[in-house]
This record gives structure tokens, sequence and C-alpha cells, in this order.
């Protein structure tokens, strides 16, 4: 496992997923929900508070051994950052350590994280980057600071016509 190992992750759980709530990281003040002992789902829709930040204990399956699954069961952090605009939280399951980072800063490490896998989709689908046929590191560097360039220019082109037909719709 990667916690065993001293990695960490970003992920965000399962829809299906409902740990159970085993230490809330955070006081509240005033009539705040505990979430000790409590499913997240369960109180989600009733919480207010602008972060969520717990340790769950979560159920999972370990490797096909023999022809059988087993169930284990870990300690992760959960972040939650509140989503005002759905009225819901959008939910972190990590091992990062709590007490060097905020609660957002899972998510904002996970936006960043998603916005490099988008780049690569894309450059793997425009440039076909998974088809180099060629083991030469010095042109596998180059193929890809020119795929890099080249959508880099491309974007900022759409961009530029895009604001020069707004531009020109505006003056008709």
């Amino acid at each position: 496992m990667i916690g065993e190992n001293h990695g960490y992750f970003i992920s965000r759980p399962e829809d299906n997923s409902n740990p159970v709530t085993t230490v809330e990281f955070r006081e509240w003040r005033g009539r705040a929900i505990p979430l000790d002992g409590k499913q997240i789902d369960d109180v989600g829709d009733d919480l207010l508070r602008k972060h969520i930040d717990v340790e769950v204990e979560a159920e999972f399956k370990r490797g096909l051994y023999n022809g059988t699954w087993s169930l284990d069961t870990k300690q992760f952090c959960v972040v939650g950052v509140r989503n005002e605009g759905a009225d819901d939280y959008h939910l972190y399951i990590t091992y990062l350590p709590t007490e060097e980072f905020l609660p957002a800063d899972p998510a904002t490490l996970y936006w960043c994280r998603w916005g490099v896998e988008t780049l690569f989709r894309e450059l793997k689908t425009q440039y076909e980057l998974d088809e180099f046929d060629t083991s030469n590191r010095d042109v596998v560097e180059t193929l890809l600071c020119a795929a890099l360039l080249s959508l880099l220019v491309g974007r900022e082109l759409l961009d530029y016509s895009s604001l020069a037909n707004i531009n020109s719709n505006l003056q008709d």
C-alpha cells in the first residue's frame, strides 16, 4: 500500500462509499454536529461548516488470493470542501498529514493533478504521444516539447480569435 511505503495520495472516494468517522481533527464552536462515529453521507446535508476534516475507517477488498477476495479496513483522512452551488461537499481521501496541510489544500492539489491528467490526455489524443516509434530520449523530449509548444500556441490563438469575434460582434 501507498501509506505503508511512506507515500501519499489524494483521490475522490467512490460515490457508494460511506465510511465511518473515527476522529474529527477540528473542534467547531456553537451547535456544530459532531462527526465521530457517524457516516459522512448520513449527516452531510445537515452540516453548515466550510470544511470537513476527519479520519475514517474504510473497508476495501484486498487482492485476489487463491480465488478469494479478502476484506480489510484502513484509516484514511477525508477532507471535504463545501460546494456552495450544489449545497454539498467535494470529498477527498488522502494520507496527507493533517498537521501540514489546511483542509482546502487537498482540493487544490487534486485540481492541479486533474489539470495535468487532462493535459496529457489531450497531448496523447492530438499528437499521438503514446505512439512514439523511438527509444531515443532526446527525440522523445524534443517531440514532447514541440507538442507542448504547439498546444500552447494553439490555445493562445483560439483565445485571441474568440476575443476578436466577441469584439467584432460588439461593434456590429
